[in-house]
């Protein structure tokens, strides 16, 4: 029998499922080498890191992307998919999964897409943003996402004139972004409309945003109740002044971390505080994450995504996968970062079992079997058919379910790429 390094007796199952479930919940889940370290440590230190890694000295990862590389006015298709590519590899190794994770969060709440914007500069630059302002406070990220470059590309802000106002931002701004539907009127999406226009996106400006008075109608509009807007940040000070708004936010939070059933009352109370504490992000995001050790009631099932879960496999195995060929899989998956499929971003929850998901994410799941060091935690649990050790490696410490025990038991010790594909496309690891 192999011998394992990692002593699994270290910390009792409790502990090392509550610090397993905040980091597959909040972040990519936990490589070999930062295993040991994070049960040793227990959830309180964890959530602290995760949320504040600055105070906790986690180093920060150096930006993916260079410049001179994408900064050009005609990108080729293969830029595009190479821009994916750097961004995932960060995903991997960046140390601070909770401002990565917080970034991937925005990404698909605050939607702009590839397959629209195609410059893949201003996409960079929007995800950068994310990053840099994920877990500050709303109101400048609403701001900076109003005026983004990308943004106003993809909901077509710089074609909007005070003559020919455009609403598209202006009602999803309301509708998906902070306040959800049935809490806005038309009147309020045509006067907000109004009220921002003049930002222009443009390949004369190297896609700098600009304001331009001449575009914009300086009217003062009634909107959202209030009666004296007509900028952006009249336009973002009376929708976080609006009551649906902290709970809005916070139930899009809570629902990525603790699963689609958290009860009401719980996302209202968290909004409420979020909104009364002057929307500050860090709060909100520790408060859920306090959530998921203290209310174990409230944590619900989550089906992952392809993505989240390729880089949670690809952190625990150390498979090195050339990204692009990740990329092209994530594509068949129906999840590529940088290219969500409609302003509304991905689908969720059973929309990942389809068909077309299963399959490919098996094929993925072999993919990273195949380029698992055959000397790494992964593979050498996997060779021994050490199962309760390779399920806490894959970020379940519970153990497997004894469906996919049989399963993984059926295959037989001395095949690791076998077994883990198996394990990594199990719903053990898809669901949790």
């Amino acid at each position: 029998m192999v011998k394992l390094s990692f002593r699994r007796q270290a910390t009792d199952i409790g502990t090392r499922s509550q610090v397993a479930l905040i980091h597959r919940r909040a972040g990519f889940g936990l490589t070999p080498g930062e295993r040991a370290d994070a049960y040793s440590r227990g959830p309180a230190v964890e959530i602290d890191r995760l949320v504040e890694p600055e105070v906790n000295g986690v180093a920060r990862a150096s930006d993916p992307w260079d410049d001179a590389t994408y900064a050009i006015r005609r990108p080729p298709p293969e830029l595009k998919a190479s821009a994916v590519a750097d961004w995932l590899f960060n995903m991997i190794v960046n140390p601070r999964q909770g401002e990565e994770w917080m970034t991937w969060f925005w990404h698909g709440h605050l939607v702009s897409s590839l397959n629209k914007v195609r410059h893949p500069m201003l996409m960079i630059n929007q995800i950068r943003m994310f990053t840099r302002m994920g877990l500050g406070d709303l109101r400048s990220l609403l701001i900076s996402t109003t005026t983004d470059p990308a943004m106003l590309v993809y909901l077509d802000g710089g074609d909007s004139t005070g003559e020919s106002p455009n609403e598209n931002y202006a009602r999803e701004l309301m509708e998906l972004f902070a306040l959800g539907i049935g809490n806005y009127t038309e009147a309020d999406v045509q006067a907000g409309a109004r009220a921002l226009t003049g930002w222009v996106s443009r390949p004369r400006d190297q896609y700098e945003a600009r304001f331009l008075p001449r575009r914009h109608d300086p009217e003062p509009q009634t909107y959202l109740g209030h009666t004296d807007v007509n900028d952006v940040e009249s336009v973002i000070d009376a929708v976080l002044d609006h009551p649906a708004c902290g709970p809005f936010i916070a139930r899009s939070m809570a629902g990525a971390i603790l699963g689609s059933s958290v009860p009401t009352e719980v996302t209202d109370q968290l909004g409420r505080e979020f909104a009364s504490g002057g929307y500050e992000i860090r709060p909100l995001f520790r408060a859920i994450l306090e959530l998921a050790v203290e209310r174990p009631d409230v944590v619900t099932p989550v089906i992952q995504g392809p993505l989240p879960w390729l880089v949670q496999a690809l952190r625990s195995t150390g498979a090195a996968w050339e990204g692009e060929a990740a990329v092209r899989g994530l594509h068949l998956a129906g999840q590529v970062p940088l290219g969500p499929p409609s302003v509304a971003g991905w689908p969720g929850g059973t929309a990942w079992l389809a068909s077309y998901v299963v399959t490919a994410r098996f094929n993925l799941a072999a993919g990273v079997a195949a380029l698992t060091p055959p000397d790494s935690p992964a593979a050498l649990a996997a060779d021994a058919l050490e199962l309760g050790e390779l399920a806490d490696i894959l970020g379940r410490p519970e153990g497997f379910t004894e469906t996919t025990s049989g399963a993984l038991a059926g295959i037989g010790a001395g095949k690791p790429t076998e077994v883990l594909t198996i394990a990594l496309s199990s719903p053990d690891i898809v669901v949790g």
